[in-house]
């Protein structure tokens, strides 16, 4: 089977998907690497008078996948099902490449802080901001934003 995707959606990602529980108010990270995806790094610089301001943004495009669930089905599955697909929502992380670190809120170390800190000075991560389904040209595919 050939990949319908543009030859440039060549990257590979590590999506954290972030789920509290209801009843406890724990939190729990679920890992999931995808192939074939697009990834851009975007630096905007904005003049404000004689302030500049730099900004940071990646866009990547996500094929569409049968292990994608909306938020609110991913969350209305039992843990050990939960695990096997993923989701997209604000506040999400997404890293460049197939990351095996694992997240842990109550270990020093894992926290998902520490990840962000790990991966972000490279320009290889961000904590989704937006987030949209699109289906461009039959394309479809998964859209997400952030810093």
């Amino acid at each position: 089977m050939t990949n319908k995707y543009p030859a440039w959606w060549s990257s590979t990602i590590t999506i954290y998907n972030k789920y509290k529980h209801p009843d406890t108010g724990e939190i729990s990270w679920y890992r999931h690497k995808i192939s074939d995806c697009f990834w851009k790094y975007i630096g905007n610089k904005i003049n404000i008078g004689e302030t500049s301001i730099e900004t940071d943004n990646v866009i990547c495009r996500i094929p569409a996948s049968p292990y994608y669930k909306s938020i609110s089905e991913w969350t209305e599955l039992p843990s050990y099902i939960r695990a096997r697909y993923f989701t997209l929502a604000v506040g999400d992380i997404v890293v460049l490449g197939n990351i095996k670190d694992t997240i842990d809120e109550y270990t020093e170390g894992q926290r998902s802080s520490d990840l962000l800190n790990k991966y972000k000075r490279m320009g290889e991560c961000f904590v989704i901001e937006r987030c949209t389904i699109n289906n461009t040209a039959g394309l479809q595919h998964y859209y997400v934003r952030g810093v």
